[in-house]
């Protein structure tokens, strides 16, 4: 059977991808919810880094899933109709969240 290596895990800063000295126990092993983190696939990885971006399913769900629906139809269709700070998509938590 083969064994999983395993590594220090690469994290991704302020540098443009230099790899932090991060050790596995100085990173949360829990969520906002207090359930334990779900560590990517190899798989996931590669598509994160080949994409910028990683599609999860289920991820958002219900209402959540609407709003987003709903201010990215808004910043596409009708962008002047957001706050220009709400314009940029880094900001979408904002605009759901009213935060």
């Amino acid at each position: 059977m083969n064994q999983i290596e395993k590594i220090a895990p690469y994290v991704i800063n302020k540098n443009l991808g230099s790899a932090l000295t991060t050790q596995t126990e100085d990173l949360t092993s829990t969520n906002a919810d207090g359930d334990p983190v779900v560590p990517f696939t190899q798989k996931q990885k590669y598509n994160f880094d080949r994409n910028g971006w990683l599609l999860i399913p289920g991820m958002l769900e219900g209402s959540e899933l609407e709003e987003m629906q709903a201010y990215a139809e808004r910043l596409h269709r009708d962008p002047e109709s957001l706050a220009e700070t709400e314009r940029k998509v880094m900001n979408w938590k904002k605009c759901v969240n009213g935060v």
